[in-house]
């Protein structure tokens, strides 16, 4: 169940508006950006969370540095009283989860997003970052093709030899 204490309210310039999802650390909402009148997506997690906090603060660092086309781009990022905050483009169409349990789809589709999908993993890579949770469900559709890898939340850099799971535990999917 979403925190419905949020719904209607305002954190910073975006006013609140409905539930969308919600996540194993993480609940996202839309939300209006009141500056610029733009639908968003707010991805929020407690600030009390522990260590689902601290995976959502190297999340949004992770996507706030990572400028590629088919990943999906962090607009902002803030805490505001007992939550830390993340603003995305909302994304309507959905997930690809979501389209694969409509049916099937075709090889020629499938090429496509899966090329979009290497491409941003590569470049993940390519600036130190392994994702670690590719699903679809971490795959949103821009209009049934034009695929942004998101979910950064299982994240590890390369260089870091820090780490927020236990030595000899698998983590991710």
């Amino acid at each position: 169940m979403l925190m419905q204490e949020l719904i209607d309210m305002t954190i910073d310039h975006y006013h609140i508006e409905r539930g969308l999802a919600r996540g194993g650390m993480s609940e996202v909402y839309v939300a209006r950006d009141m500056q610029t009148d733009q639908v968003v997506a707010m991805k929020v997690v407690r600030r009390t969370a522990g260590e689902y906090y601290e995976r959502f603060r190297r999340e949004a660092k992770a996507m706030l540095t990572l400028h590629h086309a088919h990943i999906l781009p962090a607009l902002d990022y803030g805490e505001y009283d007992a939550w830390s905050y993340m603003i995305t483009p909302y994304i309507e169409y959905g997930t690809l989860a979501t389209r694969l349990n409509q049916g099937p789809i075709g090889i020629d589709e499938t090429r496509l997003i899966l090329d979009q999908l290497a491409e941003a993993l590569q470049y993940a890579h390519d600036h130190g970052v392994l994702h670690r949770d590719i699903k679809a469900s971490n795959v949103l559709l821009r209009d049934g093709t034009y695929a942004y890898l998101t979910d950064f939340g299982l994240v590890k850099s390369v260089q870091d030899e820090y780490s927020l799971t236990r030595s000899g535990f698998l983590i991710g999917t």
